[in-house]
């Protein structure tokens, strides 16, 4: 049995996938599809100022969110990184 997801809500879908581009797309709840497709570049890091990289996807999370909460761009909330 497949459930439909109905709300009146804007809901995003972000996929990281670590040095490869970030992916988003907004889900239209009428048309049950997706309405776009965005892509971001990730930034490099040099190797030498990598420390641990457990916690990047939280620390991507909370720049995405910081700007995302203003009313900033979607392709803003995906550079966020300072």
């Amino acid at each position: 049995m497949h459930r439909q997801l109905t709300t009146n809500k804007r809901r995003l879908i972000i996929i990281t996938d670590g040095a490869n581009p970030v992916s988003a797309s907004s889900f239209n709840s009428e048309f049950n599809c997706l309405d776009f497709i965005m892509h971001s570049t990730v930034f490099p890091v040099p190797k030498e100022e990598i420390v641990d990289t457990n916690g990047c996807g939280d620390a991507f999370v909370g720049g995405f969110l910081s700007q995302y909460v203003v009313g900033r761009s979607l392709e803003h909330c995906l550079r966020a990184v300072r």
